[in-house]
């Protein structure tokens, strides 16, 4: 019965996995779990009902036994091994009775022997029982496993539906995108059959005016040909006319330079009878000059004798006060300090007369220069006249087209264009209150006044004799062009005979060289500096300028804390045609090695120099500075700069200075590439240095 019961539980490959609607997946669910569980019901109902009536049977005839075996068991004698299978057979199939039909073992009657026979017959019923009973257990166990695969397919089925709805909701969210999509294609077909209805519209157009232009062009054209003929006439007339003018403004410039040629005559007559004069003019100068250093002269001979004749009597004030502190009275210390005091001031006006006399010496000094050049100052001023017409001189190339034929020529030559561009007016009339700065090689500077304005200036005397009129023309003509903030500003020059006078702006903070010799700065005030230097290099770079002498020296400061490049001498102009040069020129401790080595350079020796100031506004003084020139140039042609990581700098300074200072002439630095640099971001102003 129990086989039969199995056989109607539905297995796992009993469900299809054809693919269905929804509602029929889960109408056949509900009724494929509801046919389960029906049939599981009727089956466990038939095993009970088997259980039942198995156990009432198995009771009757058990009561039955227990009847007779209290009796029989009694007398009988039965050994422990032969009732031990049975009773643990009774033991496992009905624990309550065995322990009354295994009870103690007395002994038996041996009488008794058919008896025992005959419960043997039972004894093989009790072991069919358990039999039939662990075969029940078996199929129990086997329904029971068979219900757990059944509802682990039921799971599967229902997450299967699970994902059949999810896919049915996607499937309709995409069936929706779909129609969407579907519309939307059909409005763009629309709106594209639409452009090509006004594409086809459009292009009949456009063919229509491309026949209009091409009848356009062929009337243009045959126009064209016609018009032609008749430019080409009017060229031929315009030539005839250009010709016929060309002729008459040959013959208008032929007849204004013989005009012109009788102007200079003239001009140059009355400029060499005003040269006459002047020449009187200055004789009767140099005169009255002589009478005035004849009195100079006998005046400071008077002037000594009277210095001489106070300190004789200051020796016989000492002897008396040391007499008059012998004897203890001290009354002569008032008379000595007064007298003290008077010889003191007696010594400033003899320093005054002393400046006074070297001024009017200086004047006497040119003046005899203009005595002994009066004869070629005649004819230069001749001269002058004939070349007002010619354009001025440019600073790129200040020679004259003809090529001299020996240096003195040369020197005429650049004494005539700087005769040009300079005054010829008296400079003391226009300045005052002149008082020496210094002097050097590059000539003697002043402290002057404008007396108009009284605005200090800087007055540079140049002499010729010493310094070549190129490099004097070259040096005004360059700062005279080319103007920046960062380059102190030329205003004017003046020509005494062989002596240039030019009037500069005047720095009130001095040059960078005496700031260092004073103090020491700091590394915002370096960077300042050579951000302000560098601004002004890239400017005269962009020229096609070399300064090739930068140096402290050369550096002026302002108390307002601006920085400017001067002494412009020694500057290189290049050109197209001369890009690099080659001459060895600038001051030795702070040249590149491409200088040194004569080699061609270019701008760039100018940020080897500006390196060479970081270094010494760092430390204090230039590289090999304390080496003569030849071993300074040895040693820079050869291995450059000391390690800068030596010298204990800031790594800013350090790296910046070593764009600067790279031996390699293309992996320095310019002037526009330094200025990206990040230690230049530290700038502080330069106030506080003053």
């Amino acid at each position: 019965m129990c086989r039969n019961t199995s056989k109607r539980i539905p297995s796992v490959s009993s469900f299809s996995t054809e693919e269905v609607p929804l509602g029929e997946v889960l109408a056949s669910r509900d009724s494929s779990v509801q046919a389960g569980k029906a049939e599981r019901h009727e089956s466990t109902a038939r095993v009970r009902g088997a259980w039942e009536l198995r156990w009432k049977e198995l009771a009757a005839s058990e009561r039955k036994r227990h009847s007779s075996l209290e009796r029989v068991f009694e007398v009988a004698e039965l050994t422990p091994v032969e009732t031990l299978p049975q009773r643990d057979l009774l033991q496992e199939a009905f624990p309550l009775v065995a322990p009354k039909v295994c009870r103690p073992q007395r002994p038996a009657h041996r009488g008794l022997e058919k008896l025992r026979q005959e419960f043997s017959l039972p004894g093989q019923t009790l072991s069919q029982v358990c039999r039939e009973k662990a075969a029940l257990v078996k199929e129990n166990a086997a329904l029971e496993a068979r219900l757990r695969a059944t509802e682990r397919d039921l799971r599967g089925v229902s997450e299967q539906l699970a994902e059949a709805r999810s896919e049915k909701e996607s499937l309709q969210s995409s069936l929706l995108e779909a129609q969407q999509h579907v519309s939307e294609l059909e409005t763009a077909r629309s709106c594209l059959e639409a452009q090509v209805r006004t594409a086809r519209q459009a292009k009949e157009l456009i063919l229509e005016d491309v026949r209009g232009l091409r009848r356009e062009l062929l009337a243009v054209r045959s126009f064209s040909k016609q018009q032609c003929e008749d430019m080409a006439q009017q060229l031929r007339w315009a030539e005839e006319q250009c010709s016929k003018a060309l002729r008459l403004w040959q013959a208008a410039e032929e007849a204004k330079k013989r005009k012109i040629v009788q102007n200079l005559e003239s001009k140059l007559e009355q400029q060499s009878l005003k040269a006459q004069e002047k020449l009187e003019q200055w004789i009767n100068l140099v005169a009255e000059l002589q009478s005035q250093k004849a009195a100079l002269d006998d005046k400071v001979r008077q002037l000594l004798g009277d210095l001489n004749e106070r300190q004789q009597q200051l020796e016989q004030l000492r002897q008396e006060l040391n007499k008059e502190r012998q004897n203890g009275q001290d009354k002569l210390q008032a008379e000595l300090r007064e007298a003290q005091r008077k010889m003191e001031a007696m010594e400033k006006r003899h320093k005054e007369e002393v400046q006074r006399m070297h001024k009017i010496l200086l004047q006497y000094r040119l003046a005899g220069r203009k005595q002994m050049n009066a004869g070629a100052a005649i004819k230069a001023v001749a001269a002058a006249a004939s070349w007002e017409e010619a354009p001025s001189p440019q600073p790129e190339n200040p020679r004259m087209s003809s090529s001299p034929r020996s240096s003195q020529e040369r020197e005429e030559q650049f004494l005539r264009l700087l005769r040009r561009v300079v005054r010829k007016e008296d400079p003391e009339k226009k300045y005052t209150g002149w008082e020496l700065l210094g002097s050097g090689g590059f000539g003697t500077i002043y402290k002057a006044f404008n007396a108009a304005t009284g605005r200090a200036v800087a007055i540079k005397v140049l002499d010729l004799q010493h310094q070549g009129c190129e490099d004097v023309l070259k040096e005004i003509l360059v700062m005279d062009k080319y103007k920046n903030p960062n380059i102190v500003t030329y205003l004017e020059s003046y020509l005494v005979n062989e002596v240039v006078l030019m009037v500069l702006e005047f720095m009130d903070g001095g040059s960078l060289a005496d700031v260092i010799r004073m103090k020491s700065l700091a590394v915002g005030h370096i960077a300042t500096v050579c951000r302000e230097c560098l601004l002004g290099l890239a400017f005269l770079h962009a020229n096609q300028v070399i300064h090739r002498d930068i140096k402290s020296g050369n550096i002026l400061l302002g108390r307002d804390g601006s920085v400017k490049l001067a002494d412009f001498g020694l500057c290189g102009l290049l050109s197209l045609e001369q890009s690099k040069r080659r001459s060895m020129v600038g001051t030795t401790w702070w040249m590149a090695p491409e200088v040194v080595r004569r080699e061609p350079y270019g701008p760039k020796v100018d940020t080897w120099s500006l390196g060479i100031v970081g270094i010494e506004m760092a430390t204090g003084e230039a590289p090999y500075i304390r080496e003569n020139s030849h071993t300074a140039s040895y040693l820079i042609g050869k291995q450059g700069v000391p390690d800068l990581h030596k010298l204990g700098l800031p790594s800013g300074l350090c790296e910046f200075l070593g764009c600067c200072l790279q031996m390699d002439v293309d992996r320095r630095g310019s002037a526009e590439e330094l200025l990206q640099h990040p230690f230049l971001q530290s700038a502080e102003p330069l106030l506080s240095l003053f």
